[in-house]
């Protein structure tokens, strides 16, 4: 086995699919419109990037099957992108033949302008030949099957049942053009394969079925219990819990690559609630499998869901700059750490290199600062404070870690003036620029700078709140500039 324990090549693509391939090309022409077949659980891994080039300009239907096991939000995003892409969409379990029965419907509104085009020749009651493709083991005979309301195709829990094309007549009005399943001959990513894999598309005698299963075993853990129950509905059980747990003490977390790592971290960071994510990988052990000091104190859970509300917050202004939530709860996830572990933590995770000493830097320039903003915040409370000097401690600091000092103070005027500066503060700008200045009969160069920045101070200070107090103030810069310089304006 690899040393890299999580690294799959998984590629499948047998000469028959070639074959295939070249059949479902010279039937193209023969059929009015294509409807392809696709995993609900996995939409995008599941789609052959071929059949695009194959159908060409053909009338599309997208068949999402296997519904019953698919999160029914995401398959409802899923069917409102297809049909953005000016595709008709059907949502299906073919086992149990639930939606099929709109599938006429649906070819019907694919091909309206076709039909319309026949009934205005005189061609009405033509048949509709519509071809079925999908990846192997999808559905697409069982569909067929419910479809025509007999065991028309060949079909089996195994890839490769279809070898050959098929025509079955539905009724009169309907013919379909049953395929073999086809994959591509290279996937894009280990992350697809291994989806193809697990789904039942790849024959299972050329797959590593133990190390699919390590990592599928990971790829699951990020969801229980708390995702996966409200996604799927179901706990973790005994079963599931034991093979965890097993897979821990050989220390196979030790084997995967930070990179690996860093892919299902992001995973987490990104699902509704990743403080129960990080909660329940705590409590399995995971966390601290990866390193032993990122086990949860109660003061990092409770950390954990405020920045959770922070991000939630932050999303909800609808501005350009996005938070970055993997660097939001890594922050969370090392509170009190000192440097070096810290350090050792962000290699471990599989970070970007590229911004580590950045990131880290960013995070002793936080912690550095966090005792000056707490005598900028007593200034405050006696109204004496300028907010251009809290705009001159912040303004170094990155978003994500905005966002964290304001989820870890307690101080709920320090947290109102830094939400004021995350949302406007940090925004603002002299209400004049350099065209005003030119007027003012200044030339170009550093000195509008200079200017500027001045006028800006004053304007977040309130002593130059408009155009015209910032234009005064321009005019005394100015002056002031031309008499030490010994000339005058």
């Amino acid at each position: 086995m690899a040393q890299d324990f999580e690294k799959l090549n998984i590629q499948w693509f047998p000469g028959h699919m070639t074959k295939a391939q070249r059949m479902i090309e010279e039937h193209m022409k023969q059929v009015d419109a294509v409807c392809e077949i696709l995993d609900a659980r996995i939409p995008m891994a599941s789609r052959n990037p071929d059949i695009d080039r194959l159908a060409g300009d053909k009338p599309r239907i997208v068949v999402l099957n296997r519904t019953d096991l698919a999160d029914p939000k995401a398959t409802a995003r899923w069917h409102a992108a297809f049909q953005r892409q000016g595709m008709t969409v059907l949502e299906t379990d073919s086992r149990s033949g639930k939606g099929v029965n709109g599938f006429a419907g649906a070819v019907r509104t694919a091909l309206r302008d076709k039909i319309e085009a026949y009934a205005a020749k005189g061609q009405v009651g033509r048949p509709m030949r519509v071809m079925v493709l999908g990846i192997p083991n999808v559905g697409k005979s069982t569909f067929i099957n419910k479809v025509a309301r007999r065991k028309a195709a060949a079909a089996g829990d195994r890839p490769g049942v279809t070898r050959g094309k098929q025509w079955i007549t539905v009724d009169q009005g309907l013919e379909l053009l049953d395929t073999p399943g086809i994959l591509w001959p290279r996937f894009d990513s280990q992350e697809v394969g291994e989806l193809l894999a697990i789904t039942g598309a790849i024959k299972a005698e050329v797959l590593d079925r133990e190390t699919l299963a390590a990592n599928f075993m990971l790829r699951l853990a990020r969801f229980y219990p708390d995702a996966v129950e409200q996604r799927y509905k179901f706990r973790i059980g005994p079963g599931a819990e034991k093979l965890i747990k097993n897979a821990l003490s050989l220390k196979l977390m030790g084997r995967l690559s930070g990179a690996r790592l860093f892919n299902e971290y992001q995973h987490i960071c990104d699902e509704e609630d990743p403080p129960a994510c990080f909660s329940r990988l705590d409590e399995l052990g995971i966390l601290q499998a990866i390193a032993p000091q990122l086990g949860l104190t109660p003061n990092r859970r409770n950390l954990l869901h405020r920045l959770k509300e922070m991000l939630t917050w932050y999303r909800l202004l609808y501005f350009d700059e996005t938070a970055q939530a993997w660097l939001v709860y890594f922050l969370g996830l090392n509170l009190n750490m000192n440097y070096a572990d810290t350090a050792a933590h962000y290699m471990r995770l599989g970070l970007p290199q590229v911004k580590k000493a950045e990131i880290l830097g960013q995070r002793e320039q936080m912690r550095a600062v966090r005792g000056k903003l707490e005598a900028w915040q007593r200034q405050d409370d006696m109204g004496t404070a300028k907010v251009s000097a809290l705009c001159a401690l912040l303004r170094p600091i990155a978003l994500e870690c905005l966002l964290y000092i304001m989820a870890s103070t307690d101080n709920p005027g320090l947290q109102k003036n830094l939400s004021r500066y995350i949302t406007q503060w940090r925004r603002e700008k002299a209400d004049i620029g350099g065209t005003e200045l030119r007027r003012l009969g200044l030339a170009p160069g550093p000195l509008y700078g200079r200017i500027l920045k001045a006028v800006l101070v004053a304007k977040l200070d309130g002593e130059a709140p408009n155009v015209e107090s910032q234009l005064n103030l321009a005019r005394r810069l100015a002056r002031n500039a031309s008499e030490n310089n010994g000339k005058h304006v």
